[in-house]
């Protein structure tokens, strides 16, 4: 055959994959995989797809040399890439040379598991169109949280059944339908999947009744297997592939809540008209309210709310400047009445963006993130000259953030004023006088990993991560990639500095970001300098 006929075939396309798919457990062929092979680099339009036949086996054709990752889905299976270590995870690409197929692949399915269980009340009788969730620890900016990777609704029984998931560990959650409540004036109802809103006055105007659970000022709150109210006492539990799990009763309960009631004023004492605000859990991501109670937006009214601390934050968009305040609330066992919540003028900090020999991305932006549920936004658009304005802002502490940074830029320094403040807090005060000046820089450096296991035999598919020495709170520092077959990654756009580079078979995303996490793999780091424009090299054991 002639050079040039064969090189025509490579062109089209006509090297193949082909192997074979078994269940995981039982070793048994698996009919119907689906089968797709996605060109690394390339066009989705380039992916080739297959299915296997009644022996499990498979063929992939009309590949052009180059990278794939191959994945397989069937029904009751775990969703697999090819190369990877567990359900889940990723996988590694697969190379396919010039005028050479690949054959004999094995690739093992792993059976999705469930769980399923009842859900009842104080009285023994069953919950109906509770929302049960399956969650899994989840990690956002080093805060970890309680993420829900599947959810249902229980039957006319209480009953209720998670199915589909990949075997690991689950936590459980049942939160009842909300009770009907009044705030404000108003009667919120549940209703279908959202809630119908109608004036007191109204409902008595026409003689219509009210829910009497509306009166009593009581919620059913979530509660978390095996019977707490608290994420963190929750108890785990460890699915194996397969299997079905039998759940003890969820028993939901009834909970007498509080009202919070108060006014918003301006800093001369007169009643303010906010445009938003919000009531959040204190030390924590999670919102509680969104929606202002009264009609006249200068009161503020929620009901049902459970005993702990809470912070109200709250904005005035005016036509001349804006105002901003918060108020840290501590409900206990009564009521917590006669609030006031005064917004003074917020603070305005001019800044500037330098960076030398380059153009500034037009999506890049500025934010301010404070405690109190407070945080500074940048509402226009950075200027051509690099000059930008952040607003809604209180006094305080606060932590500087970015979005719409590309990856091939990094922040080289950060003055507010006199201090340079690129590790430590903002402080704010009124007036803010000082100038945020940030310095990008473009001269990245790169690290080639080469990750092995405790025999010295390269770690496929394993989670190669680089964490700054110090500034572990700078998340956009961090760099991660996957090993290929040889167990070498390869991270670019890296910020020049020091760092500690970590390698692990099977940990959750972002977890690195943990220092509780981290304190337990610090010593299977290795440190690596990041040089301007520079490329390191390390070699490293994974954590197993």
């Amino acid at each position: 055959m002639s050079g040039w006929f064969l090189a025509l075939l490579v062109l089209q396309g006509n090297l193949s994959i082909d192997g074979t798919v078994a269940n995981a457990l039982s070793q048994e062929p698996v009919a119907q995989t689906q089968i797709v092979a996605v060109p690394v680099g390339g066009q989705w339009k380039d992916s080739r797809i297959s299915a296997t036949d009644a022996a499990g086996h498979f063929s992939i054709g009309g590949l052009v040399p180059g990278s794939y990752r191959i994945f397989f889905e069937h029904d009751g299976f775990a969703r697999t890439e090819y190369g990877q270590r567990a359900p889940g995870k990723a996988g590694v690409p697969i190379e396919i040379a010039a005028s050479k197929n690949i054959s004999g692949l094995t690739i093992p399915l792993t059976p999705t598991a469930a769980i399923y269980g009842q859900v009842i009340n104080g009285s023994n009788e069953p919950v109906v169109n509770a929302t049960v969730k399956a969650l899994k620890p989840g990690y956002r900016e080093g805060e970890r949280s309680l993420q829900a990777v599947l959810s249902v609704h229980t039957n006319d029984l209480g009953e209720y059944r998670l199915f589909g998931l990949p075997p690991g560990r689950y936590f459980l959650s049942v939160t009842p339908i909300p009770s009907p409540s009044i705030e404000g004036g108003t009667l919120t109802t549940p209703s279908g999947s959202g809630f119908s809103i109608q004036a007191i006055q109204n409902i008595l105007a026409t003689g219509n009744p009210i829910d009497p659970r509306a009166l009593d000022n009581s919620s059913e709150p979530t509660i978390y297997f095996p019977g707490t109210m608290d994420p963190a006492a929750a108890t785990s539990i460890d699915l194996k592939a397969g299997s079905s799990y039998s759940a003890p009763d969820l028993r939901t309960v009834r909970t007498r809540g509080f009202g919070i009631r108060g006014q918003f004023i301006d800093d001369a004492g007169q009643p303010a008209a906010v445009t938003s605000a919000a009531l959040t859990r204190a030390n924590s991501n999670e919102t509680v309210r969104t929606n202002l109670m009264t009609q006249n937006r200068n009161t503020f009214e929620f009901s049902g709310i459970l005993p702990g601390v809470y912070e109200l934050s709250a904005t005035v968009q005016g036509a001349n400047a804006d105002k901003a305040g918060y108020l840290t609330i501590n409900v206990g066992n009564e009521n917590a009445e006669n609030l006031r919540l005064v917004l003074n003028t917020a603070i305005q900090v001019k800044g500037r963006i330098l960076l030398n020999g380059g153009t500034l991305p037009s999506a890049l932006r500025v934010q301010l993130r404070g405690a109190h549920g407070v945080n500074g936004v940048q509402i226009n658009p950075t200027a051509a000259d690099g000059s930008f304005t952040i607003t809604r802002l209180v006094p305080g502490d606060y932590k500087l953030a970015f979005s719409g940074l590309p990856p091939n830029l990094h922040v080289r320094s950060v003055r507010f004023g006199t201090a340079e403040v690129l590790d430590s807090a903002i402080h704010v005060q009124s007036p803010a006088s000082e100038l945020l000046e940030v310095v990008l820089g473009t001269n990245t450096g790169a690290l080639d990993a080469v990750v092995v296991d405790r025999n010295n035999q390269p770690s496929a598919a394993a989670t190669v991560v680089l964490v700054p020495s110090s500034s572990r709170g700078r998340f956009e520092l961090y760099r991660t990639a996957t090993t290929d077959t040889s167990g070498r990654a390869s991270l670019t756009n890296i910020a020049p500095g020091s760092y500690k580079l970590f390698a692990w078979q099977d940990i959750e995303e972002n977890a690195w970001q943990n220092a509780e996490v981290m304190r337990a793999f610090e010593d299977g780091g290795a440190p690596v300098i990041i040089s301007e424009n520079g490329r390191a090299n390390q070699r490293i054991t994974v954590l197993e």
